[in-house]
């Protein structure tokens, strides 16, 4: 479950991660899979836009940002407006963390992130704008990515 959450707040949440907790085996590739399964049926998303979510990739497409939104949302990481919930977000790197070094990391990073917006309201762009920042913010810190 560990593996789960920081791939979510990463690909979903597909980034403030790879440095934390990386979803690298199988196994973990396929619980990842059934917890997406909802969210790949309601947004249409591709295979590959799976992939990517479980390789801890930025997404590209359109169906791989709704797929990233609807996970985000999913865990209480955005809200139905778009909105990143930082508190909510580090409540779930509490439980998948266990350092404290990189528990702060990711609670500086992360902050820098609220208020994050796609110009135009659209939350699946929204989402990716988030998971960017948060990518940004690891690597500045020093990390491959969150």
């Amino acid at each position: 479950m560990k593996y789960i959450l920081c791939a979510v707040c990463v690909s979903a949440v597909a980034l403030l991660l790879a440095s934390v907790s990386a979803v690298d085996d199988e196994e973990s590739k396929n619980m990842l899979r059934q917890m997406a399964s909802d969210c790949v049926e309601k947004t249409g998303a591709t295979e590959e836009d799976l992939n990517d979510m479980c390789d801890k990739k930025l997404p590209t497409t359109k169906t791989g940002k709704c797929l990233s939104f609807c996970m985000m949302q999913q865990f209480n990481c955005i809200d139905e407006n778009g909105n990143f919930q930082q508190a909510e977000f580090m409540d779930l790197m509490k439980m998948a963390v266990d350092n404290e070094t990189m528990l702060a990391m990711c609670d500086d990073v992360s902050k820098k992130c609220v208020g994050t917006k796609d110009p135009n309201n659209d939350n699946c762009e929204t989402a990716a704008l988030i998971m960017q920042c948060l990518d940004e913010g690891a690597k500045e810190a020093g990390y491959e990515r969150m």
